[in-house]
């Protein structure tokens, strides 16, 4: 199947950055990704760093119909993704021109949704590569592409769950963080509970991300402890899991007073100066090791050991929390992660 020709599957490890989706990506080399031979040799899957500029003028429209389900052959479609990928990096202007970025959005989210796992699998990585470079220019699609996402990071099967996991983390760094809080406190309450359990670590990433903005909002604060809350006395352990981690990420928020549920479900032992929602390794620790017994309630003063971790503006979390949207890559890449 597709799983054993992924060349460029999550690391096993990745150094811990504050505020931004960190590479997942193996340094082992690839080539011949985005050719239709991918259906003989079978598909190989291109770091961002790998992507090369186009040798001639972008050709958006013929683009967009290979992109499109009118195509029969997947590789087609495989090498088409690639070249949105190569266009994204190198000429993003050539894709918002015409008001052809919307017509990509929607093309690549039937692509995510594929059942074919190496279609779906680059589709993915394409889009956290689209709001990587556009941002909160998507924010007209960003509903339609989170849900997509969830849906895909709560597949069984772990070949594409991960890389959607990855996708979610660079549309947290990205997207309009007021949209993302409303739209993930709407799905943190989704009827699947692996929806919300994916959507509950969609908060704690944005409670990190916010928590480095100046003028940051009470509004919106209020709003993620609220989620956190309901999240932490789900019946089901896996969404409950989710919420020990948001509940880490809000505690370091300016040390501010958190309800005792979401006090509670912190895990002993975390440090708080240097918790990273964005972590892979990090939150794989959290989520499978033993549950941690509840801690005593710390006390809600501005000389507490949250506070002044989260205080503390020569600390790792804050020189750290300048970098901006990171997309795929090795580390040591081109472009910073």
């Amino acid at each position: 199947g597709e799983e054993a020709v992924d060349q460029s599957a999550p690391a096993t490890s990745s150094p811990r950055r504050r505020g931004a989706a960190m590479s997942q990506r193996a340094k082992a080399p690839s080539s011949n990704g985005g050719t239709p031979l991918a259906e003989k040799s079978g598909p190989v899957y291109l770091r961002r760093d790998e992507l090369q500029p186009p040798s001639s003028a972008p050709d958006v429209p013929d683009l967009i119909l290979r992109l499109g389900d009118s195509v029969d052959a997947w590789g087609v479609q495989f090498a088409a993704l690639d070249e949105l990928r190569c266009l994204a990096l190198h000429c993003p202007g050539a894709l918002t021109s015409g008001g052809s970025l919307h017509s990509i959005v929607t093309h690549t989210l039937v692509h995510v949704q594929s059942l074919r796992s190496a279609l779906a699998k680059n589709a993915l990585r394409c889009l956290g590569e689209l709001f990587a470079t556009f941002g909160s220019g998507l924010d007209s699609d960003l509903q339609a592409c989170l849900i997509t996402c969830l849906r895909r990071a709560a597949d069984t099967n772990r070949f594409i769950a991960e890389e959607a996991d990855q996708t979610l983390r660079e549309i947290c760094c990205a997207a309009s963080e007021g949209k993302l809080v409303g739209l993930f406190v709407e799905f943190s309450g989704h009827k699947i509970a692996a929806m919300r359990a994916k959507s509950v670590l969609g908060l704690a990433m944005l409670a990190q991300r916010l928590s480095c903005l100046e003028g940051r909002s009470a509004r919106d604060y209020q709003h993620l402890v609220q989620a956190v809350g309901r999240a932490t006395e789900d019946a089901n352990p896996d969404v409950r899991s989710s919420a020990r981690v948001a509940a880490a990420a809000l505690a370091a928020w300016d040390g501010r007073p958190l309800p005792s549920s979401v006090r509670n479900a912190i895990p002993a032992g975390v440090d708080m100066s240097s918790f990273d929602a964005f972590d892979v390794q990090a939150l794989r620790q959290m989520q499978s090791g033993p549950k941690s017994p509840r801690r005593r309630p710390a006390p809600a003063t501005p000389t507490s050991e949250r506070g002044l971790a989260a205080a503390t503006p020569t600390s790792e979390r804050g020189a750290a929390g300048g970098i901006a949207h990171a997309p795929r890559e090795a580390p040591g890449g081109a472009r910073p992660t």
